[in-house]
């Protein structure tokens, strides 16, 4: 031990205990220093906490916070000195704490103190102490401590509790300030300012919000009031808007302690303060500014092009309506400066606008339809409140319409395989383009459709009216084919792209002239029926107006039962008018039929007009008026009146009886004179079939013979009904002697008929056998002798033609010859009963003489009534005359009974000029009987009309294709050169039809008009200046060449070609008689000359010159 002590050096121990003990003596102060700092801390929260409280309840005046805070001053200061000051100054001596390290470690036995005692023993240099044992114990000392830790002398528990404590009073002084925030602010506040003199705080705490306050115009603002304290009983505000007066209103609470009150749609500043008790609030504002809005709208539509729509400026209607693909460009105005607006496309999508100021731009393309709103923030972040919905309407482009207007309907195909179309297309906005869909259908074989295009006038036109004529010839049509067409139309819709309309589809078919023929004569044949029918009705009824006449002879009135049959009968008189009226109607369609299939020759068509007309003219006018009398005179019921009625309707019932009769009997024999002509047509259309499938067996494909041996099956099959419609039409013409029924009877039963159908059949066979020199053998030996049937039986046709014409002229001309005696031996009679007296012996002779001339009139008036039933070119006029002549002569035997030269004289005048005016319409209806025959002629002018209108519309057709297209190329120059040269033609060949026919224009109408307008069209293709005006020319000459073809084809027939119609005749009283004669003295001299043309034997023809000269030098 002793060598270990050696070894250290006692100054170096006693430095290292000297340093343990200041290294003590720091940490020691440092626990005093944060002992103190806590202690500190503590009565400074302990102290707040107790001031603030107690002012809080006490409200301090200035003396006592002035006291309580020097107080707290002077105390802080006294513990900041004591416990922070001192220790920090002052700190305990090495011995001192070597004491209490000796006293914390007893093994030490005081070494520690011994040690620094000794020490500075040594170090003063006392004596009695020997240095080695001090040295030793300095030594010992260091070595005993060197591992002791001293601070653990150092007590720690009391800033172990001050921890504690602060750890305790600042979450407490946190709390405190969180429950009663308020009132220990004011104590602060209070305390922060000692020397202020508060007033003391009210026992209510009140907290408003929102108080100042920028709020939108029309906005709702709600004003809350938080209570502290004591509740008051009611919580009021008090305002104001503007200048106004205050106004106060009570708070209506919603919870314990707050209150609201709202201000609903705010208009202006308003100034407010709550008071709740003795609280009041201060006085806040609420600022109103106004919310962004639209105070001007303008919309600019641009379209698209295709649509050709000028731009449109729309202001104040935000709704957009417009075609899609249409740009809009909206032009907003806002009330104020604008910060951002946008649009919200049906209120997901948001289109920002470009902003200047006030004002906002942006567009809106037009796809679909929705809605759109204008959203617009000012500086403030104010956005305009509930926008406006506004609506995008987007308009389709609508399909386009088209419709064929004619023919409109399902029809038949002429001949002439070419069927005109109409067509009516329609777009919103225009078109673009026009086909002809077409397709083939052969009995159960379907062909692909076929695409025609036609031509656009006027490229982009919203309407179109398109002419066109549809040659079908490139379809190879056979009898019984359907042809199914429609027409698409499309727009020029360059946005959602073209769109398609389509017409209703029709069909066209390719008849069979057996079927056409067939269909014709089963309508006829029901007519006749019809006709027979309501003449044996009429007649019926008559008899019993006649019975019902007699019984009211004998009576004076007019009985309820008598009446009631009469009116019986006259209702169904009016319908029995009307079933005529219907016959005639269903005439008239059968004509057009015949006449649109061309089944007919114009002779026969115009003999058909004349039956179709004399229905028409079988109800006369005054019939209809004696029926009107009659009626009236039964509801007046004056017998007299009802019985002269009677007579006259009865006269009237009798006239229609013999014109229903002639018309039937007219009507029968054209029936008999159609089906000769039409089994004419059919032999001819038969020998045509027959001739073509002749040529095309030796150029056709084996596939395309087997079809021709089909065609040649048709005709066979065709051929087997010909032996029976000729016996039908024998036994048709069996009615009337004039017809060669016998000759087409032996027809019927020629060997020829048998061999025609082994031809037919032979060929056939040897068609399938693809033996076509054999087929075409037989083809030729059955086209020879379909050729020698036609020629006998068109010769027949034309021998019956000659007979009928020649035996109804001969019957005219006869009755023209007895008239003219009749009407000379009158003159004769008429001047020797002039120069008689009242005394004269010579009345009774002249009375036997004036009968004699009746008898011989009635005589004639019965032949011409026999001839009139077998033709309609006697006219109703030549009946009326008669009857006028009957009467007057009658009228002169009573005046001669009774003496009286004068009456007599004078009804024998007015006997003369009735027998006159009959002759004269005789010989009219011979003139008219004459024109007939010249059909052949007629014949020849259709064919060149319809050559004419085929070619004008194909230059039509290509002319439209050239017009409106600004330059030409050298090709399309060259094709208005052939244009023009083709017009020429056409007008050339208008020109020598005109003077091949003369001016007829009651049958071309206004032809020779057209030859200007076609020059001009001449001169505008030749120039290179196709424009809309020489379109419309070129349609105005199509219109007149068909209006010209209908006028010749059907109706208007030329009046001098048949006789006139019957018209309402005014019967001449004698005052009227003389005058009239003076009047009729140029006609009778054109008659005569009309008359001494016609073909008469040599003694009729001096008979008439004499008779109308001694006619013209009378009176």
């Amino acid at each position: 031990m002793e060598s270990e002590v050696k070894n250290i050096d006692p100054e170096e121990a006693y430095r290292r205990i000297v340093q343990r003990m200041g290294e003590l003596g720091a940490y020691r102060k440092r626990i005093q220093l944060s002992y103190g700092v806590g202690l500190f801390v503590s009565v400074s929260i302990a102290v707040t906490i107790v001031c603030l409280g107690l002012d809080s309840f006490f409200h301090f005046a200035v003396p006592v916070r002035l006291s309580v805070l020097l107080l707290i001053a002077l105390g802080m200061f006294l513990l900041l000195t004591v416990f922070l000051l001192v220790p920090l100054v002052k700190g305990p001596s090495r011995e001192k704490l070597a004491r209490l390290a000796d006293a914390q470690f007893p093994h030490m036995r005081n070494g520690l103190v011994a040690a620094l005692q000794l020490w500075r023993k040594k170090r003063d240099g006392f004596e009695g102490y020997s240095h080695e044992f001090i040295d030793a114990a300095v030594v010992s000392a260091e070595r005993r401590s060197r591992d002791l830790d001293l601070r653990v002398v150092v007590n720690r528990s009391a800033i172990k509790k001050i921890l504690r404590l602060n750890a305790f009073l600042v979450p407490f002084a946190f709390l405190l300030f969180v429950l009663f925030p308020s009132s220990l602010r004011s104590s602060a506040f209070r305390f922060g300012h000692p020397r202020t003199r508060f007033q003391l705080p009210p026992k209510t705490q009140l907290q408003v919000s929102p108080g100042d306050l920028q709020v939108t115009r029309n906005s709702d603002v709600m004003i809350r009031a938080q209570i502290q304290g004591k509740i008051p009983g009611d919580v009021h505000i008090s305002w104001k808007e503007g200048q106004a007066r205050w106004r106060e209103e009570r708070c209506r609470r919603e919870e314990e302690r707050e209150f609201r009150h709202l201000f609903a749609d705010v208009k202006r500043d308003i100034l407010y303060q709550v008071g709740a008790g003795d609280a009041q609030s201060p006085q806040f504002r609420i600022t109103v500014i106004d919310r962004p809005r639209v105070v001007k709208l303008r919309l600019r539509y641009q379209y698209p092009a295709y649509t050709r729509l000028d731009p449109q400026v729309i202001e104040e209607d935000g709704n957009v309506s417009a075609v899609v693909g249409t740009s809009v460009r909206l032009e907003v105005e806002a009330n104020k400066e604008l910060t951002e607006a946008w649009l919200s496309l049906d209120g997901d999508e948001r289109l920002d606008l470009t902003l200047t100021g006030r004002r906002a731009l942006g567009q809106i393309m037009v796809r679909k339809s929705g809605t759109y709103a204008i959203h617009l923030m000012d500086h403030v972040g104010n956005e305009n409140r509930n926008p406006i919905q506004y609506r995008i309407e987007a308009v389709e482009d609508e399909l386009p319409i088209v419709h064929i207007t004619f023919p409109g309907q399902d029809v038949d195909l002429g001949e002439e395989m070419k069927l005109p179309l109409s067509l009516v297309a329609q777009d919103d906005f225009g078109l673009s383009g026009v086909v002809l869909i077409q397709q083939k259908i052969r009995e159960d074989e379907q062909f692909p459709e076929k695409q025609l295009a036609l031509p656009l006038s006027q490229p982009e036109t919203p309407r179109a009216e398109i002419d066109y004529l549809w040659d079908l010839a490139s379809l190879d049509l056979i009898p019984e084919d359907l042809v199914i067409y429609h027409v698409e139309i499309w727009d020029n819709d360059s946005i959602s792209g073209p769109k398609k309309g389509e017409s209703k589809k029709f069909t066209v078919r390719f008849p069979s002239i057996h079927e056409i023929l067939a269909e014709v004569q089963e309508e006829q044949a029901l007519q006749v029926v019809d006709l027979e029918e309501i003449l044996e009705e009429e007649r019926a009824l008559k008899e019993k107006l006649d019975e019902i006449r007699r019984e009211l002879e004998n009576e004076e009135q007019v009985s309820w039962e008598q009446k009631k049959d009469v009116q019986t009968a006259l209702e169904r008189q009016q319908e029995i008018a009307q079933e005529l009226a219907q016959v005639a109607k269903d005439m008239d369609l059968t004509l057009h039929r015949i006449q649109e299939k061309r089944l007919a020759s114009l002779d026969i068509l115009e003999k058909m007009e004349q039956v179709r007309e004399l229905m028409e003219e079988v109800a006369t006018p005054e019939m209809r008026r004696a029926l009107e009398e009659l009626q009236k005179a039964l509801q007046e019921l004056d017998p007299e009146l009802v019985k002269q009625q009677m007579d006259r309707f009865s006269f009237t019932q009798e006239d229609l009886l013999k014109r229903l009769d002639r018309t039937l009997s007219i009507l029968k024999r054209f029936q008999a004179e159609q089906r000769m002509d039409a089994m004419v047509k059919k032999l001819e259309e038969m020998l045509q079939r027959q001739e073509r499938i002749h040529e095309q067996t030796g150029e056709v494909s084996e596939d395309e013979l087997k079809e021709l041996a089909g065609e040649q099956q048709d005709l066979k099959e065709d051929a087997e009904t010909l032996p029976d419609e000729m016996r039908d039409l024998s036994e048709l013409m069996g009615q009337f002697p004039e017809m060669p029924a016998q000759e087409i009877g032996e027809m019927a039963e020629r060997p020829e008929l048998s061999e025609l159908l082994e031809q037919l059949s032979q060929a056939a066979k040897e068609m399938l056998a693809s033996r076509r020199q054999s087929a075409q053998g037989s083809q030729e030996q059955a086209t020879q002798m379909l050729d020698r049937l036609r020629n006998d039986l068109q010769s027949l046709q034309n021998q019956m033609s000659r007979r009928m014409s020649q035996e109804i002229a001969d019957a005219i001309r006869m009755s023209v010859q007895d008239l003219l005696e009749i009407s000379r031996e009158q003159e004769l009679h008429h001047s020797r009963v002039k120069k008689q007296d009242r005394d004269s012996p010579t009345f009774g002779n002249l009375a036997v003489g004036q009968l004699s001339l009746l008898e011989a009139a009635t005589r004639v008036a019965n032949d011409i009534y026999k001839a009139a039933q077998k033709t309609f070119f006697i006219s109703p006029q030549v009946g009326m005359a008669l009857g006028r002549a009957l009467s007057h002569m009658g009228r002169a035997v009573e005046g001669l009974e009774k003496r009286n030269a004068p009456g007599a004289a004078h009804e024998e005048k007015n006997a003369m000029v009735a027998l006159n005016e009959a002759a004269r319409e005789l010989i009219s209806a011979l003139d008219a009987l004459g024109s007939s025959c010249m059909s052949g002629g007629m014949e020849a002018m259709m064919q060149g009309l319809q050559g004419m209108t085929a070619n004008q519309m194909a230059i039509n057709q290509q002319t439209m294709g050239l017009s409106q297209q600004g330059q030409y190329s050298m090709e399309q120059r060259a094709q208005m050169a052939r244009l023009a040269a083709e017009q020429e033609a056409v007008r050339r060949s208008v020109d020598d039809l005109l003077k091949e026919f003369g001016d007829r224009s009651e049958i071309l109408g206004r032809l020779d008009k057209l030859g200007e307008e076609m020059k001009k069209v001449v001169d505008d293709l030749a120039q290179n200046e196709v424009s809309q005006q020489t379109i419309d020319r070129q349609q105005r000459i199509l219109s007149r060449l068909l209006d010209a073809q209908k006028s010749v084809r059907r109706r208007d027939y030329s009046r001098r070609r048949r006789s006139r119609p019957g018209e309402v005749v005014v019967r001449r009283g004698p005052a009227e008689l003389s005058e009239s004669l003076g009047q009729v003295q140029s006609q009778l001299r054109r008659d005569l000359l009309r008359a001494l043309a016609e073909d008469y034997p040599k003694a009729y023809e001096d008979l008439i010159r004499a008779y109308f000269q001694a006619l013209s030098q009378t009176e």
